[in-house]
């Protein structure tokens, strides 16, 4: 095997792994709102050191190539979340599933037809107060 060839099966091992702790992150802050560092490093298969910035990056210990071709779920808005320094967790607001199958679409429905429901509350409240509008 030459080195290009060991270089480059080396770059797309990184890069798949790179990828992997990004699509597995997304899927940990779906399914809880609060995840400890402990969890990560152990999900991840990331030193301790090496959480806080793949959370900001999304690649911690990477190759600058891989580096440049990766896109955290951070900066691509896929997971907004805090770091909790002091109780070494991240604190999950929103994500995004990193699959969108029949149960998400069941959700996005239900949430939808619920507001459509509110919507209607509201425009028959405003019509009893004033029936002009």
């Amino acid at each position: 095997m030459s080195v290009l060839h060991w270089t480059q099966t080396c770059l797309l091992h990184e890069q798949n792994m790179a990828k992997m702790r990004l699509l597995t992150f997304m899927g940990m802050a779906v399914e809880t709102k609060e995840i400890s560092f402990d969890t990560m490093q152990q999900e991840l298969q990331i030193g301790a050191d090496d959480v806080e910035p793949f959370v900001i990056d999304g690649t911690a210990q990477f190759l600058l190539e891989i580096r440049a071709l990766e896109i955290s779920a951070v900066r691509t808005k896929m997971v907004y979340c805090k770091i909790d320094q002091t109780q070494r967790k991240v604190v999950v607001s929103h994500s995004t599933h990193r699959t969108f199958g029949k149960q998400q679409w069941q959700q996005l429905y239900d949430r939808l037809s619920s507001w459509k429901q509110n919507l209607a509350t509201v425009k028959s409240s405003l019509q009893a107060l004033s029936p002009t509008v």
